[in-house]
């Protein structure tokens, strides 16, 4: 079972060793690669309340590993996500994707938000990891000259899960989802109720 964690600084470990592996796997696949060259990624990026870095390990063993930074009110960068070889077919790259919205969610607060990373053409994987999840590709953000290509993602507040009780009514599904994608701000959720028949 993978155990997730923030990072206290991206200069102490586990998140220095991903790192380090990180720019050595993506210097391999790009020639003059350097992680001092482009969009920022530094330590004070991934340290709130900008930012997160989020290290998954089993038994003590980093295995996963990538950032969140803050862009601007409601925007957030995923950068150097990253599995190690042995972790890899076990859907690590998804769980941490997923972990890093959470980690949006909680930064952004109640509300919509947007989050935008990049990859290059030759991490075929990540780009499919990207469309599966529902992000869209969109123009050059950042100006990274290792990239060649940019997603975006609006992200929701978090669904509304169904909760049975006795003696209430229960919703349906497409209430529940009109309910989780209602704007109710100044109003009682319960204002958005289909009404009931006399």
């Amino acid at each position: 079972m993978v155990v997730w964690s923030r990072s206290s600084s991206i200069e102490e470990e586990p998140a220095k060793g991903l790192l380090e592996a990180f720019g050595v796997e993506v210097g391999a696949m790009y020639p003059g690669f350097s992680m001092d060259v482009g969009p920022s990624a530094s330590v004070d990026d991934f340290m709130e309340p900008k930012g997160v870095y989020l290290v998954g390990e089993e038994e003590g063993t980093p295995l996963v590993g990538g950032g969140l930074k803050r862009l601007g009110e409601g925007l957030f960068e995923f950068k150097r996500m990253f599995v190690v070889e042995a972790g890899r077919g076990k859907g690590l790259g998804r769980a941490l994707l997923r972990r890093l919205e959470e980690e949006a969610r909680r930064l952004a607060g109640p509300g919509r938000f947007i989050v935008r990373m990049d990859t290059g053409a030759k991490q075929l994987a990540a780009t499919k990891l990207y469309l599966s999840e529902g992000y869209r590709e969109i123009e050059d953000y950042n100006g990274n000259p290792f990239a060649s290509v940019w997603f975006e993602k609006l992200v929701g507040p978090k669904p509304i899960g169904r909760v049975i009780m006795a003696g209430v009514k229960q919703l349906t599904d497409a209430e529940i989802k009109a309910l989780s994608d209602a704007d109710t701000e100044g109003r009682p959720p319960t204002a958005l109720w289909p009404r009931k028949e006399p």
